[in-house]
């Protein structure tokens, strides 16, 4: 069935391509911004810019790409330009547009680049392609993201190290990979604004646990494999803690916990086992964003929603259990030391975590000056003129 959607797709974009070719050539000329980041979202980089352009800039010809059927579809209902996923605009925007605009890899952007890579007659050689990225690289993951690859014409960096990151590992030239801010750091205050009590729990997945289909809940037998994996164990231990439930009536906390999008197939399986008072957040009716905003301690594992927080200010506790295990069948060590550079204290048991929750809670959520000075240094910038400084980059490419 799948196979059969990709031929309609594919056959599609050809048929796009002759239309952008006879009747709309002139669509060539006319300037066109897409930008997209996951199908069914609009809560990223990408969508940050946007609504910067669309508030700001309404003379550029900016659209966004979302699937109909998107929960987040009211945001660019709002602004108007909204192209639907895989319509027939869909693909002759994608055709003719001059910036082409994403957050993720692939996205929200038909076949990505190994389609045109396969076919070169369907490039548009004046297109210019920018990856405002979803997050901060700092492991070393797979060479799909290397220049040779992509040819990038932007690349949105955090600073230096970041930076460097993309041109000694990836390949990038040094006019590509920008210290520009992350668009979504707009968003994120940076002076302490009020008295959230609540503690957010959000590691990254593992790719030895990922369901069959992200989209929808485990299987009976993929359940049965997850709970007996040191994953879930160490989890449940920490949220089943009588220390904690103990820490979080004391001080009068509550705990968030928001599995990466990858492991939510087994949501049901958390919310069945774990201590009721803890919240299981998900996409569907969750906003990231609004769940780092509104949270006092951060803890995760190797997740880079950290630099989200650390931009805030606010303390993080890396959960990190599976250390030896996550670099050898995950991702492998990049430039971040989580020792010398990491911006909170790492533990690899639920006791230590929970002495750490209530270590961060006692000095009144205050970083440490070490750990301010890392976050301090590691960000090129921490204003709000992310979104300013990535468009007039783009703009003037």
């Amino acid at each position: 069935m799948r196979h059969i959607q990709y031929i309609k797709q594919m056959l599609k974009f050809f048929l796009a391509f002759v239309i952008c070719k006879t009747i709309l050539r002139s669509n060539y000329s006319k300037k066109i911004w897409l930008i997209g980041e996951k199908k069914t979202e609009a809560r990223d980089n990408a969508y940050h810019l946007f609504k910067y352009i669309r508030e700001n800039h309404p003379e550029i010809n900016a659209h966004y790409v979302i699937s109909n059927d998107s929960p987040d579809l009211y945001k660019i209902e709002k602004y108007g330009n909204l192209v639907s996923l895989y319509s027939m605009k869909h693909y002759i925007y994608y055709l003719t547009s001059s910036k082409l605009i994403n957050s993720q890899l692939s996205g929200a952007f038909p076949f990505w680049h190994w389609f045109t890579n396969a076919f070169p007659f369907l490039k548009n050689k004046s297109q210019h392609s920018i990856y405002l990225k979803h997050g901060v690289y700092k492991d070393e993951m797979d060479h799909k993201v290397d220049y040779s690859n992509t040819q990038f014409s932007l690349v949105s960096c955090v600073g230096d190290k970041e930076k460097k990151f993309f041109i000694d590992t990836y390949g990038y030239p040094e006019s590509v990979a920008q210290s520009i801010g992350l668009c979504r750091f707009d968003n994120l205050p940076t002076e302490k604004t009020s008295d959230h009590r609540q503690i957010l729990v959000m590691p990254t997945f593992r790719n030895w646990l990922v369901s069959k289909n992200r989209m929808e809940d485990a299987s009976d037998n993929e359940n049965s494999k997850f709970i007996k994996s040191e994953f879930f164990k160490n989890y449940l231990d920490f949220f089943n803690s009588e220390e904690l439930e103990k820490i979080l009536s004391k001080y009068n906390y509550k705990v968030v916990f928001y599995p990466h999008y990858s492991i939510q197939s087994y949501s049901k399986v958390f919310k069945e086992h774990i201590n009721p008072n803890i919240i299981v957040a998900d996409r569907f009716h969750y906003d990231v964003q609004e769940l780092l905003i509104n949270s006092s301690i951060l803890v995760t594992d190797f997740s880079s929603v950290f630099f989200d927080f650390a931009y805030m200010g606010k303390p993080v506790i890396y959960y990190q259990f599976d250390k030896e295990n996550y670099r050898k069948n995950h991702y492998k060590k990049g430039y971040f030391n989580y020792d010398s550079d990491g911006f909170g204290n790492i533990v690899g048991n639920t006791s230590d975590l929970i002495s750490e929750v209530e270590e961060c809670i006692v000095r009144d959520l205050k970083l440490p000056c070490t750990i301010k000075k890392r976050v301090d240094e590691f960000f090129e910038y921490r204003d709000n003129n992310n979104c300013k400084r990535t468009f007039e980059f783009i703009n003037n490419l």
